[in-house]
């Protein structure tokens, strides 16, 4: 077998945003792993830059996977300008690479356009990646001090996806409903209902009156 250890500094200066901002010229990146034949077992991984820190642990033996990893992103603004505060997420990834099932919790204190900080929670779950992938996402908390409440589902069906909204529910807007979108369509069909009682509300996301 052979072991690999690297730690040190790393730089990203170009490249796909927003990576770049995200590493900068003064990360780090501490990484100890072990190979034999196709095993790869990860001791440890972290990759830390000014306002990103991600870690992982795990290992690939007999041809299945398991991992857990961990994600912060410190400052939001680093990826969008509008909005302000932190996330953070932590999870599991496992099973065969034709078949792997990935799922995370997200806790985050959110803030658009200057108000204040709200704390956002998400929980999601993905299976048969990636040929017959089949996901769900719940997410609650509070944002822009109005309760959220959202549920969906999706899920690969004929060659194209299946879109499930069980609940979608923020001040006074609410949705539900189906979508299919077939394979090489550009738009879905289906039927969502979407109520908006009062357009103002979504002027702190969208960033302009309504």
């Amino acid at each position: 077998g052979v072991d690999l250890t690297v730690k040190g500094g790393v730089g990203i200066s170009n490249g796909m945003r927003p990576i770049p901002t995200l590493i900068g010229d003064s990360g780090t990146i501490d990484l100890a792993a072990s190979v034999s034949g196709e095993d790869v077992r990860l001791s440890r991984f972290s990759l830390g830059g000014p306002v990103i820190n991600a870690s992982a642990s795990g290992q690939f033996v007999n041809r299945l996977l398991s991992a857990d990893w961990t994600l912060a992103l410190h400052q939001l603004t680093a990826i969008q300008p509008r909005l302000a505060g932190a996330i953070e997420a932590r999870g599991h990834l496992g099973g065969s690479l034709e078949a792997l099932s990935i799922s995370g919790d997200v806790t985050g204190d959110l803030a658009a356009s200057g108000q204040q900080l709200q704390l956002v929670t998400a929980h999601f779950t993905a299976d048969g990646l990636p040929n017959a992938p089949e996901g769900r996402l719940t997410a609650g908390g509070s944002l822009l001090d109005a309760p959220l409440d959202v549920a969906i589902g999706a899920e690969r069906r004929g060659g194209g996806f299946h879109f499930v909204i069980d609940r979608a529910s923020w001040k006074s807007l609410t949705a539900g409903g189906t979508l299919d979108l077939a394979q090489g369509e550009r738009l879905p069909t289906g039927t969502v209902t979407l109520s908006v009682k009062r357009l103002a509300d979504l002027t702190p996301l969208l960033g302009q009156p309504i």
